[in-house]
């Protein structure tokens, strides 16, 4: 079921992303329905779910979850998994994958002081026009001692910035403003609204790019035996990531933090 909190009509930029979002969820289905790319997908959600509560009565918050990619395994663990999302499209997508889908503002929550335990959020900030209210009502909305576990793409590699701000200028798949985000900076908001860091994990060196972004780049989209494709980038990848020099250079971040 889907409970409906419309966005204020006159803000133009939100409705803008809500337009470009209902045009995207075919493209995401061409990210995560081949092989390889599903395989990729079901190793991130797991990682970010191993970093939330284990208790099967946890109120888990997927914030923009979008077509429910995460949402479904929060779903299945969680009796308390709520998604929410500004595009009726994106959520008519995810019908299904959890008790409770809500459509709303992620800069205006329609929950209740501390109503959740948890709260993840996979790879959606960057698409926010502004971060600062977002992060405030997740301070709000997450308990005290609760956790949050959010999962970017990465600003702090040398070698992206410059493809990322051709993808962001050029495709019509970005709007004017979506950013990407340093980790410092990220980090920083977050401390603000009250937040202490507790893990910083750098991932994706060759997989994010090859299994992860397959509507961007569908080098493996068709691949026999995609799912094997997958793991072995993944391996690859926890082998660079030991190295010093390299681990910087990720495609991938995820933040775990705790509300004080």
């Amino acid at each position: 079921m889907i409970t409906a909190t419309d966005p204020a009509p006159t803000e133009a930029t939100k409705r803008a992303e809500i337009e470009l979002h209902s045009r995207l969820v075919e493209e995401y289905e061409k990210r995560h329905r081949p092989a390889a790319g599903r395989a990729y997908h079901d190793w991130w959600n797991g990682r970010l779910l191993d970093r939330l509560p284990r208790s099967a009565g946890t109120r888990v918050l997927d914030l923009s979850c979008g077509t429910g990619v995460l949402l479904s395994a929060l779903g299945a663990r969680y009796s308390g998994a709520v998604g929410i999302d500004l595009s009726p499209d994106m959520l008519a997508a995810t019908e299904g994958s959890a008790p409770r889908l809500v459509r709303g503002d992620s800069e205006v929550l329609p929950f209740a002081a501390g109503s959740f335990d948890a709260a993840v959020c996979r790879g959606a900030l960057h698409h926010l026009p502004r971060l600062e209210p977002c992060i405030e009502e997740l301070g709000r909305v997450v308990r005290k001692g609760g956790r949050v576990v959010v999962s970017e793409p990465s600003h702090d590699a040398l070698h992206l910035r410059l493809p990322r701000w051709a993808w962001r200028k050029w495709s019509a798949r970005f709007g004017e403003h979506h950013r990407a985000l340093p980790s410092r900076w990220l980090v920083a908001r977050f401390e603000a609204a009250g937040f202490a860091l507790v893990q910083k994990e750098r991932f994706g060196y060759l997989g994010f790019p090859l299994c992860g972004m397959l509507d961007h780049l569908p080098v493996l989209a068709r691949a026999k035996r995609g799912d094997r494709w997958a793991r072995a980038l993944i391996r690859a990848d926890d082998a660079i990531g030991k190295v010093p020099v390299l681990r910087r250079e990720s495609w991938g971040l995820t933040l775990v933090l705790d509300r004080l």
